[in-house]
């Protein structure tokens, strides 16, 4: 157990994950993992026993009910797969003792409320206490026609949330989403030794399967009580217990220590992604970043704040404020103009068509932001050769060899999967499709149909097509920046609000060559992809790591 207090913060390093410690806690002592083992004292069967004689006489003397719902007999079968100490004893939770489903007196009758008897309901349980501040409380008429238990009785909800549990320290009622277990014995058996059995994952996930698969889990009483449970001498119940506190409480210092750290963190990771937002040039950007490098381990505590970085870098890149202006470079203006002289020659040779797509003259998308003097918006349409789609009617698959028709799931956002499930045609299909795609060696393709804006650049002479879910753009401009602007906030969030359809959205060609895209010089292209390129790099590396921490964790979980 030491190796996760000592190593915690390595090991688990966000608050979240201290639930999972608790657990591993609670599912230790419940293997007997906590404790030693005497052969001194009487064993669980022995316990078991006694428990079974004292519910007889209870019984016979009509100071408990008789309960409804048989306990079934244990068979091997029915024995969890993890091993429990030889002197302990598994048993039904329902033999320790009385049960109750709980009950809600009727809300029209005043007599039944106002009183100062606790009701209970699932919100008023928490893994560490019950809220007795509850909006109602019942009168002694109301307790009557609700279910009064006695301090040490567990509390567990059974619908909606099921397994939150916790043992009273008073006279309560409580309501139907709740069942209860007052023992039969405490001084045969340790009432919050069986309050942390059954807050561990074991018992949880025990309860979840046998709960009805609605949209609300609810797990009625006959098969809770039926859930087996084990039970160790008494001396044995005692020292878990003490040794379950013990260790409680250190986690919750490391909580307590853990949240102070990510306040601090949280605080930091808003002030430095503000900075590196508003970083004024390259050389002060340089310097934002180089801070979160050397700061790692204290500003980002989750492989998921690693795309909020991902995004950061690219905005920073289309707005012109990754690298360096260098005035020597040429106009983004001169740089369109050849595009669309190159175009006129290529028509003219009949080495392209000219477009269909109509290129509006007026913006029908807003510029977000302000870019450099020497860059300029421009529509997609009119720095691209070609702008086309794969087939709206594909032709019908066939089995065995031919050519790979592709559609979106296979387009990564930096590599094709040609391994997952795409559509073969026969060579007449694939040449009628590949006149229409054309797709080569450089090329970027985008998703524009369900999933939006996936985009990668083609790097493979592999002869393939693909379907209407898929574009393929042929540009004037940088490919790799090119591809760079499409998978920016910027774009996205264009496309996404560009977007049509309903059980599937999806962007039309004419719209895709009529957004907006800041152009830079193509030096400067060439500048942003290469520092684009190695920050992504080191993204993906500090993903990684964050990425590894979490399988540990995860791993550590199962042992």
């Amino acid at each position: 157990m030491s190796i996760y207090l000592d190593e915690f913060e390595t090991l688990y390093g966000i608050s979240d994950n201290i639930e999972k410690l608790r657990k591993k806690i609670l599912d230790f002592a419940l293997e007997g993992k906590l404790s030693y083992q005497s052969e001194e004292e009487k064993s669980g069967e022995d316990i078991i026993e006694k428990i079974a004689k004292l519910k007889e006489d209870l019984l016979s003397k009509g100071l408990v009910k008789t309960p409804r719902g048989k306990l079934k007999k244990i068979s091997k079968e029915d024995i969890p797969s993890f091993e429990i100490p030889e002197n302990w004893e598994w048993t039904r939770l329902g033999s320790l003792g009385e049960t109750k489903t709980g009950k809600t007196p009727k809300r029209s009758n005043d007599e039944y409320y106002f009183g100062n008897i606790p009701f209970i309901k699932p919100d008023n349980i928490y893994y560490n206490k019950i809220d007795y501040n509850t909006k109602l409380k019942l009168t002694e008429e109301g307790a009557e026609k609700s279910r009064l238990v006695p301090e040490n009785t567990i509390l567990m909800v059974c619908i909606g949330t099921v397994g939150k549990a916790y043992i009273t320290d008073r006279e309560s009622c409580f309501n139907q989403q709740i069942n209860s277990l007052t023992l039969y014995s405490d001084k045969l058996l340790e009432p919050k030794l069986f309050l942390y059995f059954m807050q561990s994952s074991y018992f949880n996930n025990r309860a979840l399967e046998l709960s009805s698969k609605t949209t609300i889990p609810i797990i009625n009483k006959t098969k809770w009580k039926n859930i087996l449970v084990p039970v160790p001498p008494l001396e044995e119940q005692k020292r878990i217990v003490e040794k379950i506190e013990k260790l409680m409480k250190e986690v919750d210092k490391l909580e307590d220590k853990l949240n102070q750290k990510e306040s601090i963190s949280q605080n930091l990771s808003e002030s430095i992604v503000i900075a590196i937002k508003d970083s004024k040039n390259a050389e002060e950007l340089k310097d934002n970043i180089n801070f979160i490098i050397e700061n790692f381990d204290v500003i980002f505590k989750t492989s998921e704040s690693m795309d909020e970085m991902r995004n950061i870098v690219l905005q920073l890149a289309i707005e012109g404020k990754l690298v360096p202006q260098d005035e020597s470079d040429e106009p983004a203006l001169e740089l369109i103009n050849k595009i669309e002289e190159e175009k006129k020659e290529l028509i003219k040779k009949g080495e392209i068509k000219k477009s269909r797509l109509k290129i509006e003259e007026k913006n029908n998308n807003k510029t977000h932001y302000i870019i450099p003097k020497n860059w300029k918006w421009e529509k997609l349409g009119n720095i691209c050769f070609k702008i086309t789609d794969g087939s709206h009617n594909p032709p019908k698959g066939i089995s065995g060899e031919g050519y790979e028709m592709l559609s979106a799931t296979n387009i990564l956002n930096d590599k094709i999967d040609f391994k997952k499930p795409s559509r073969i045609i026969k060579e007449k299909d694939f040449k009628k499709e590949h006149k229409r795609t054309q797709i080569e060696k450089g090329d970027l393709l985008l998703t524009i149909v369900g999933t939006l804006g996936r985009s990668l650049v083609v790097d493979t002479d592999k002869l393939f097509t693909v379907q209407r879910s898929v574009a393929v753009l042929k540009t004037g401009i940088n490919v790799h920046y090119l591809r760079y602007v499409m998978l920016s906030p910027y774009i996205k969030q264009t496309m996404e609000e560009e977007a049509k359809g309903t059980a599937q959205k999806g962007i039309y060609l004419g719209q895709l060559a009529n957004l907006l895209i800041p152009i830079p010089s193509l030096s400067e292209q060439e500048r942003i992809v290469k520092t684009v390129d190695a920050l992504m790099e080191m993204i993906d590396k500090l993903k990684r790591k964050l990425e590894k921490r979490d399988y540990i964790i995860e791993r550590l979980g199962t042992i």
